[in-house]
């Protein structure tokens, strides 16, 4: 999928909840009928995740969290499973969590599927044209991060990849 697509579809489950900032992620997966369940994280490949989209045994898809992540590191994993569920969830991947449909991120799958999905995350949390209205403002990324309900992280490369700051000379301030 182009990336211009995925950005359109981040910023229509965006406006569907009227511009809310920040945005209410979970109210979009239910809308989605995205079901959101926390629980300890096994060990997969080697791994413990952060979220995984997962095939239910009622055949109908669920987001699976890590209850042990920072909150901030929940919200991005809800938005990050969603685009995959928004994107890719026709092609079929097994793993041993479940013995079924399962995507998750290990860093170690399909580079291009995950980078789509962090696109789409990025571009629902921090819609570019909502980042750009409040740096307007602010332009404090710490302040944005809260504002946004983002780590401080996400919202330094949102912001790099917006364009609105150079990483190099923001690390030195923060």
């Amino acid at each position: 999928m182009e990336y211009k697509d995925i950005e359109k579809l981040a910023t229509e489950q965006f406006q569907s909840t009227g511009g809310l900032i920040p945005v209410p992620v979970v109210d979009i997966a239910k809308k989605l009928g995205l079901p959101v369940y926390e629980i300890e994280m096994p060990l997969i490949e080697g791994v413990i995740p952060s979220g995984v989209l997962n095939k239910l045994k009622d055949g109908n898809w669920g987001i699976i969290l890590n209850n042990k992540d920072a909150h901030t590191r929940k919200r991005f994993s809800i938005a990050h499973e969603i685009g995959h569920f928004l994107t890719h969830k026709d092609r079929a991947f097994v793993d041993a969590f479940t013995a079924g449909e399962t995507f998750y991120r290990d860093g170690t799958g399909d580079e291009q599927l995950e980078k789509e999905a962090n696109f789409f995350a990025a571009n629902l949390l921090m819609p570019a044209e909502k980042i750009k209205e409040v740096w307007a403002l602010s332009s404090n990324p710490s302040e944005m991060a809260r504002k946004f309900d983002v780590s401080e992280v996400s919202m330094t490369f949102r912001l790099k990849n917006l364009g609105l700051i150079d990483v190099d000379t923001e690390k030195n301030e923060i």
